[in-house]
């Protein structure tokens, strides 16, 4: 892979877009509509793995999701977090999927 390549690559994924491959990349000979479908599926699959990453690792590894003998602050904070995030996560997803996909294209 050259250098030029991988700042292509780098600014095209900091350009309000998650997933979408660069032009002329991969899937450039696709069908517009089953294109958009399939980056659908990526972008919401990899933003839940990378929610449950997140979470799991707070809530688990650093022992914000267990309460022991009493509530803490961190538990607190981890509730709310958890659930603001869980919340923007499903107005996300619902937002992108809420809108038509056209295969006639």
């Amino acid at each position: 892979m050259g250098r030029i390549f991988k700042y292509e690559i780098l600014a095209h994924i900091f350009q309000n877009k998650l997933l979408t491959p660069p032009l002329g990349g991969w899937g450039a000979n696709m069908e517009p509509g089953v294109r958009e479908y399939l980056l659908r599926i990526v972008n919401t699959l990899a933003l839940g793995i990378l929610w449950m990453a997140l979470n799991s690792t707070a809530g688990i590894m650093y022992d914000l999701a267990f309460v022991h003998e009493h509530i803490s602050l961190g538990n607190i904070l981890f509730y709310i977090w958890f659930l603001a995030s869980l919340t923007a996560y499903l107005w996300w997803v619902i937002r992108i999927w809420r809108k038509p996909i056209d295969f006639e294209e």
